[in-house]
């Protein structure tokens, strides 16, 4: 049948054939699509690369993988910048770190034969079996990074333009001619550097420079001459008070400058008075014009504590006040400037000091003592390093801390202290009184004890129980502020008495407290030492040694019907052993005196403790 088919088209003259042409190129066509679309079948098409692979036929995984191979290999591929002086520069794709994601890429070469409509798309396939396309990476760099290399390039070989500018000269003013730069094309390298590295391939760029122009031309300068010359035609005044410094026409050229006002055709050129170049001009008023702030602080008296205002200072404002001279100097007439200043506030305002809350006592103590002349001045010097401390709130105050080490240069004195049991001369000796002390009337206003240790020897004249030794890298005396405003610790040292007061704000604390019975006590042993001091049988008591015992003392914290603290403070005093001695030394006579035997005790000590406050008037 197919063959009378074709017979009857032969015999049916040209229309016929026409048609059966037709119908066959359309066999071809479709069996082609046919074809095609088996062969791209979730493939990349035949014909699409990537940065310079052939990706056809392979599916998306494998050019996934094709172009994670070609990221890997071309790691090392560097790129070089090249500039007419020789100098060049070498930019590996890690510098910027470039970053390749390849399954994007790979899916966009898929998409080159899917993304348009049917006809659009089977152009697209025709074309890519005569003519292929390369798809661009889809990659990212860091701009930063590239930035700081291109920044690199032209801090080195930019050659700025020259504006035409103005130099005086003693009386006259010279033009400068300005001079064309040559400068690094930024964007033309930027371009070229991005284009190369996404296409993962070594390469070399010739960095391409370009003539920038001048802003400022030399016909541009007239006003700026006609400036200039008003600047210099006289002296300049500046004024503070009742205080006139003046400038001369020759220190008005020396500090004369140019400035650049506007930009591209509007750009003009501005003489002006530098505030550098009339630094030491202007340190001189500075100094005149300079008022201290003062802090805002409180007068105490043992009960108030009455904020004292503090008050701002003034200080020289030198690019206004040479902003201002530069003014007067431009003026025909009025050629007299005021001195700029600003205020300057102080470390502490009066408004800040007020939200601290300092109002009155919390409590305080007051011990009296005796000693040397050095014992003494060391109680008045470390009394002195903790007046007028703050403690904002939750602070801990460290009494190493604030007094500092006990040094000579800090201001102590050699006196008996407390070592290893015993008493001897150290610097600093005697400022347990002041811890002590403190310690007391910071346990009477209710503060937190984080560190408080009792002395090893047993000192009758301090409070049962509540006595505090110090000692630098040692046994330390710390409390913390724990209310909810500031708290402002004052003291008061004469040649025999020692006070400290602190004040806050009085929250309702009530403080109690019970000091126990001795307990744990044990008698001192005694301690027999020979000496050749003394004749044998003699005998003398060089120590009485201590008896050992312990004592505790409880305090409650109350406020508000509220326990705060509920607190123990054990004292333990070691056992130290009787030392007597015993002579050895042979008598040179027959006669044997009879035995005695000699005591030595320290003296009785006067000094006495109270609670009250005696009245101070200071500020911190």
């Amino acid at each position: 049948m197919a063959v009378e088919f074709f017979d009857r088209i032969l015999r049916g003259g040209w229309r016929a054939r026409l048609i059966a042409a037709f119908a066959a190129l359309v066999a071809v066509v479709v069996l082609a699509i046919l074809v095609d679309a088996g062969i791209s079948y979730n493939r990349v098409h035949p014909g699409v690369s990537v940065a310079g692979v052939g990706m056809g036929r392979m599916t998306p995984e494998a050019a996934e993988e094709a172009l994670t191979r070609k990221v890997e290999r071309a790691r090392n591929n560097s790129v070089t910048l090249t500039a007419d002086t020789g100098r060049e520069w070498y930019l590996l794709p890690s510098d910027v770190d470039v970053q390749v994601d390849a399954a994007a890429t790979a899916k966009e070469a898929m998409a080159v034969t899917r993304t348009g409509s049917f006809f659009a798309d089977l152009r697209t396939k025709f074309r890519l079996y005569f003519s292929g396309t390369d798809v661009p990476l889809s990659a990212t760099l860091d701009t930063a990074l590239l930035d700081e290399v291109l920044l690199e390039v032209t801090n080195t070989l930019d050659v700025a333009p020259v504006n035409a500018g103005l130099v005086i000269r003693g009386d006259d003013i010279e033009i400068v001619d300005g001079k064309d730069g040559l400068v690094v094309d930024e964007d033309a390298l930027r371009d070229g550097v991005k284009e190369l590295l996404f296409t993962l391939s070594a390469g070399r760029i010739d960095i391409a420079m370009v003539t920038e122009a001048p802003a400022i031309q030399a016909a541009d300068t007239s006003e700026a001459v006609a400036k200039a010359r008003t600047m210099l035609h006289g002296s300049v005044g500046l004024s503070f008070e009742d205080v006139v410094w003046a400038l001369s026409p020759s220190e008005i050229a020396s500090a004369m400058d140019f400035t650049t006002e506007g930009e591209g055709p509007q750009s003009k050129l501005v003489p002006y008075l530098s505030h550098d170049k009339l630094a030491g001009f202007l340190e001189t008023v500075a100094v005149a014009v300079a008022r201290e702030p003062k802090k805002a602080t409180w007068e105490t008296n043992g009960e108030t504590a009455t904020l004292i205002a503090g008050s701002p200072g003034l200080a020289l404002d030198p690019e206004k006040t040479a902003q201002e001279l530069t003014l007067a100097a431009l003026s025909p007439d009025s050629r007299v400037a005021k001195v700029q200043a600003v205020e300057t506030q102080p470390s502490r305002t009066t408004e800040q000091a007020k939200a601290m809350g300092i109002v009155s006592k919390l409590a305080g103590y007051t011990t009296e003592f005796g000693g040397s002349d050095g014992r003494r001045k060391n109680v008045q010097r470390a009394a002195e390093l903790i007046n007028g401390t703050l403690l904002a709130p939750g602070e801990e105050f460290d009494f190493d801390r604030v007094v500092g080490q006990r040094t000579t240069a800090n201001g102590f004195t050699t006196a008996p202290a407390i070592i290893a049991g015993k008493l001897e001369d150290s610097l600093g000796g005697g400022i347990c009184q002041v811890s002590t002390t403190l310690f007391n009337a910071v346990f009477f206003a209710g503060l937190d004890v984080t560190a408080r240790t009792n002395h090893s020897l047993y000192i009758s004249h301090y409070p049962t129980g509540r006595d505090a030794t110090v000692s630098w890298g040692g046994p330390a005396f710390r409390f913390k502020n724990d209310t909810s405003n500031w708290v402002l610790i004052k003291s008061a040292a004469s040649w025999s008495s020692l006070t400290f007061v602190v004040y806050g704000t009085p929250v309702g604390r009530s403080v109690t407290y019970t000091t126990g019975d001795w307990y744990g006590i044990t008698s001192p042993t005694e301690k027999r030492v020979k000496t050749a001091e003394l004749f044998e049988g003699a005998t003398r008591v060089v120590d009485d040694g201590q008896t050992g015992r312990k004592i505790k003392v409880t305090r409650t914290v109350v406020e508000n019907g509220t326990t705060v603290h509920s607190d123990s403070f054990v004292s333990s005093y070691p056992m130290k052993p009787k030392v007597i001695e015993e002579g050895t030394k042979p008598t040179t006579t027959t006669t044997v005196a009879p035995p005695s035997t000699m005591t030595t005790k320290p003296p009785a000590s006067s000094t006495t403790t109270t609670s009250t406050t005696t009245s101070t008037t200071t500020t911190p």
